[in-house]
């Protein structure tokens, strides 16, 4: 299911089950509300960390709420996300960072265009659809 509306606290809710399920434990999480890395997950002596993304508000009562965000504001999303990200990877270069987004036609095409930038970078995409399924992009740590 592609092109469905998730905020922020959604895809990190369907990236936490994911995850655990592929034996990822989560030991820190933050919402829209709080501070910090939104997802860090330690496997196997290796550190995952997570920059997630909404297309749409998560606060109730906003313009947004309930909307699919403008195509200038997937930009910005995407870009805090990588800027958020390259920080991430900077400060702990042997850590697996990820940008995680919904499945969305709107921030496939932001992301793509940047993929090369990603690679190089080695950071990866993990894409959360409506139904709560993830998928990776250049994440071979993703599967078991």
């Amino acid at each position: 299911m592609t092109d469905q509306l998730q905020t922020e606290n959604q895809v990190i809710e369907s990236l936490k089950i994911a995850l655990i399920s592929r034996g990822w434990k989560i030991v820190a999480f933050a919402t829209t509300m709080e501070h910090g890395v939104d997802l860090h997950a330690p496997r196997s002596g290796k550190t995952l960390r997570i920059e997630a993304k909404g297309n749409t508000s998560s606060k109730e009562g906003s313009k947004r709420y309930g909307e699919l965000q403008k195509p200038n504001q997937h930009f910005i999303q995407v870009a805090t996300a990588l800027l958020k990200c390259a920080e991430l990877k900077s400060a702990e270069p042997e850590a697996y960072v990820a940008i995680a987004v919904p499945l969305h036609s709107r921030m496939q095409g932001r992301i793509e265009r940047i993929e090369p930038v990603l690679k190089a970078a080695d950071l990866a995409v993990l894409w959360v659809a409506g139904d709560g399924t993830v998928s990776a992009w250049n994440a071979p740590w993703f599967g078991r």
